[in-house]
Order: C-alpha cells, then sequence, then structure tokens
C-alpha cells in the first residue's frame, strides 16, 4: 500500500504536512510552523491547497486572518494520505480516537455516511469501521490513480459510460437529448441497455453480498 518512494518532493511535503496536522492539530499556520521545519510560505502554499481539496479543514469559526484559522483532518484527507503512508494507515485506530472529539470531524464522518450517535456507544467498533472504510477507499483512490496513468488502456466503452454518467449528473438538461437519441437510434439504444444491463447485475451482486 505504501507509495512513499514514488510519489514527487511537493507530495512527500503534503503528507508531512497532514501527519503535523493529525498528530498535533487542530494546527494554526504559525503554530504549525512552531512545531515543524517548514517555513511560512511552504506551509501556507501546502495547507491552502490541501483546504481546497478537502483534505484538510478548519476548525473553529475560520474567522481569524490566515495564521489564526486553526486547521484539522477530514475523512478525505486520510483516505489520501494513507494510501501512500504505510506508518499513518498502520495508526488509523489512534487517529480516529483522536479526532472523534472533535465536533467538525464527527460533521465529517457523518457526512460520508458513519453513524457517529454510534461511535459513543461502541467506540471500538467505531474505529475498526473507520479504518475498514479509510483502507477500502485508498485501494478505490488506487484504481482512479491507475485510471489516470492508464487511460489510454481503459475501453472505449467503460470510458464512454464513465463520461456520459458525469455528463448526466453534473447536467441534467442533456437527459431530453439522451431521450431522443436512445428512442431514435436502434443501435445507440442497445449499447445504453447492455451498459445499464452490467451495472444492474453489479447492484445485484452487491445486493446478494449483503443479504448472504
Amino acid at each position: 500500500m505504501c507509495l512513499m518512494a514514488d510519489i514527487s518532493g511537493s507530495a512527500k511535503t503534503d503528507v508531512d504536512i497532514f501527519r503535523l496536522v493529525s498528530d498535533h492539530g487542530p494546527l494554526t499556520l504559525y503554530a504549525a510552523s512552531r512545531d515543524s521545519s517548514f517555513s511560512l510560505g511552504t506551509l501556507h502554499r501546502h495547507l491552502k491547497e490541501m483546504l481546497r481539496m478537502g483534505r484538510i479543514t478548519i476548525y473553529g469559526d475560520g474567522k481569524g486572518g490566515r495564521g489564526q484559522r486553526p486547521y484539522g483532518p477530514t475523512v478525505l484527507g486520510f483516505v489520501h494520505y494513507c494510501r501512500i503512508d504505510a506508518d499513518m494507515m498502520k495508526r488509523l485506530g489512534n487517529y480516529f480516537l483522536l479526532w472523534i472529539d472533535h465536533a467538525p470531524f464527527r460533521d465529517d464522518l457523518a457526512a460520508h455516511g458513519f453513524d457517529v450517535g454510534n461511535a459513543a456507544r461502541d467506540p471500538q467498533g467505531s474505529k475498526d469501521l473507520f479504518c475498514k472504510y479509510t483502507r477500502y477507499y485508498s485501494l478505490i483512490e488506487d484504481q482512479l490513480e491507475h485510471l489516470k496513468k492508464n487511460w489510454d488502456l481503459i475501453p472505449r466503452d467503460l470510458a464512454v459510460f464513465m463520461g456520459e454518467v458525469m455528463l448526466l449528473t453534473s447536467d441534467p438538461s442533456h437527459f431530453g437529448t439522451w431521450k431522443e437519441l436512445y428512442l431514435r437510434m436502434p443501435g445507440l439504444r442497445k449499447q445504453e441497455d447492455s451498459r445499464i444491463g452490467h451495472m444492474r447485475k453489479l447492484q445485484i451482486m452487491l445486493h446478494r453480498q449483503i443479504d448472504d
């Protein structure tokens, strides 16, 4: 799982800063500078990008200046950085117990589908579930990275289906065109039905796994 040897210097700095925030946060820009060897400029640049990508978030009301806003990790941050840092992956359970007491992290967990109320009733079970979730979605991120690096090897039919899903979910106004093409072009309708059929088969397989 650990890809640290293959990542760029900038990505390694990201990992180190995320680990710093996760270990000692919530941290402001100035506190992170005091507790590390990174310059203010480096920290500001990386924290800004990590915030934009949703891998950290502002803990608190966010009203302070750029050096006064405390940052903390997000679920997406753990998913992303644990896939390239084996040590962080090993410490996932500890991170969960450390951050579950922070309201922004609990809210983020809830947004990702966790039963936050159950964490108080069953902290060990919730911790284990968080670890499994993070490991699973880290593997999915690995697959996405593979797609990006090997896009030319992706079957055209699969690529078209992925693009169609993205188009129709981001801009439903195109459903009218999709419907017209579907109804008036028998060959295209056969292709669409085949794609939808594969999705239904996957859904049935998943439900069978749940029932078992």
